[in-house]
C-alpha cells in the first residue's frame, strides 16, 4: 500500500510543472517498473533503487536528454530528463530547504548557492530576491553550469552571477567526480564505473569577493559530501552571520561533524526531513 501512494505522490508531482509531461511520467513510471523487478529477484531496497536509477541515467540515457518546463511561479527551466522527473517534487511538492519560513529567499536579499547544479534553486530564489536583491551560484559541473547559465538567461534574470569554480577549503584543483545514479558531481564521492574531471578550486570568500558580493543573507549548500570543505573556506561569510540551509550527504557521523562545526563558531543548527537548517545563535 505504502508503495502505490509513492508511486502516486510521484506522478501526481508531475501536473506541478508544465512541459514534456509525458517523457516525465514515462521516466517516474519506468523507475518504479525496474524497482519492482528487483525487489521481486529479491533485492534489498537500496540496491533496487540504486539499479532503478543507473538504468535510467546510463542505459536509456535519461541523463542525456533535455527538456524544457515551466514552474508554478513562472520559471523556466531547461533540465536533463532525470532531473525533470525527481528533483522538481523535491523543490515544489516537497518544499525541500523551506522547512522554516525565515530560510525561504526574500525581496532584496543576497543568496548564495553553494551546487548550482541547472538552476532549481537558483532561478527561483533570485525571483524571490528580485532586482534590488542577487543570487550568487556556484557550479563547476560544465554540463549542469551550461544548463544553469542558459536558464538564467531564459529567465531574464541581471541579478544572478554563476561562478565555475567548485567551492572547497583552497585555491587549486581537484577531481570532480560524477554519479552513475543522477547528474551530480562530487568533490568526496567516488562510485564504481563513475568517471572524474578535473576542476579549478577556490574558497567561497574568495569567489564572492571576486564577484563583489560582500554580503550573504542566505547561503544554500548541497554540494555531495563536501559540505565541510564549502564551510571551512567561508570564514569571512560566517562572520556575517548569514543563514544556512544544507543537505549533508553521508552518514549521521557527517552531519554531526557539520553540526558541531557551526556549533562552535555561534551558530544554532536544526534539522528537518533531513537537512541541516543553522542560523546565528541569539545572545
Amino acid at each position: 500500500m505504502q508503495a502505490l501512494k509513492n508511486v502516486w505522490a510521484e506522478v501526481r508531482a508531475q501536473f506541478g510543472a508544465r512541459g514534456a509531461l509525458l517523457a516525465r511520467l514515462a521516466a517516474v513510471l519506468a523507475y518504479y517498473a525496474l524497482y519492482a523487478c528487483s525487489r521481486a529477484a529479491g533485492r534489498s531496497q537500496d540496491d533496487a533503487r540504486v539499479r532503478a536509477l543507473f538504468a535510467l541515467n546510463h542505459r536509456l540515457g535519461l541523463a542525456r536528454r533535455v527538456v524544457e518546463v515551466r514552474l508554478r511561479d513562472g520559471s523556466r527551466l531547461a533540465l536533463d530528463l532525470m532531473s525533470a522527473a525527481f528533483f522538481i517534487k523535491e523543490f515544489q511538492e516537497d518544499r525541500m530547504y523551506e522547512a522554516f519560513p525565515e530560510f525561504v529567499p526574500g525581496i532584496g536579499q543576497t543568496v548564495i548557492d553553494v551546487g548550482g547544479h541547472q538552476g532549481l534553486f537558483t532561478v527561483p530564489a533570485a525571483r524571490r530576491v528580485g532586482p534590488s536583491g542577487r543570487v550568487l551560484a556556484v557550479e563547476p559541473a560544465p554540463a549542469n553550469r551550461a544548463l544553469l547559465e542558459r536558464n538564467v538567461a531564459a529567465n531574464g534574470l541581471k541579478n544572478v552571477a554563476v561562478a565555475a569554480e567548485a567551492a572547497s577549503d583552497a585555491p587549486g584543483s581537484a577531481a570532480l567526480h560524477d554519479s552513475k545514479l543522477s547528474t551530480s558531481y562530487s568533490l568526496v564521492f567516488r562510485e564504481e564505473e563513475s568517471s572524474s574531471q578535473s576542476v579549478p578550486t577556490r574558497t567561497l570568500d574568495e569567489i564572492a569577493s571576486s564577484l563583489g558580493v560582500s554580503r550573504a543573507d542566505l547561503i544554500k549548500i548541497d554540494v555531495e559530501g563536501a559540505a565541510l570543505k564549502v564551510l571551512a573556506g567561508s570564514s569571512a561569510l560566517l562572520a556575517l552571520r548569514p543563514r544556512l540551509v544544507m543537505e549533508v550527504e553521508g552518514t549521521d557521523a557527517d552531519r554531526g561533524a557539520v553540526a558541531r562545526f557551526l556549533d562552535a563558531r555561534g551558530f544554532a543548527v536544526r534539522e528537518s526531513r533531513g537537512i541541516l537548517y543553522a542560523e546565528a545563535r541569539r545572545t
